[in-house]
């Protein structure tokens, strides 16, 4: 769990320290934004519900968008022969770059 809370802090800190991070949650909250307003004036009608629905359909494809590099940096930066040699499992790696 310890590895876990580590890869988790680093990759959310890089993740962070770019602007790509930011450019991903303009365009998300544009897009959201869109609907909402498009069906309150389409159907004069103020409810949450058509937002709540079309949320997960656009993190369904910002989340493999966000998270599809974090490997891909690792190889290329070199790090990830090193993350590779410590003590860390497979899976504690995946996780802490999810949750990241």
């Amino acid at each position: 769990m310890k590895h876990i809370s580590i890869i988790f802090s680093k990759e959310l800190r890089s993740y962070f320290d770019s602007p790509v991070a930011y450019i991903y949650i303009i365009i998300f909250l544009l897009l959201n934004g869109s609907y909402f307003v498009s069906n309150l004036f389409l159907e004069n009608v103020a409810s949450l519900r058509l937002l709540f629905e079309a949320t997960p359909w656009l993190l369904l494809f910002f989340g493999p968008a966000i998270t599809m590099r974090l490997i891909a940096e690792e190889r290329k930066s070199g790090t990830y022969e090193t993350l590779n040699t410590k003590p860390i499992k497979i899976g504690e790696i995946i996780v802490g770059k999810f949750f990241a």
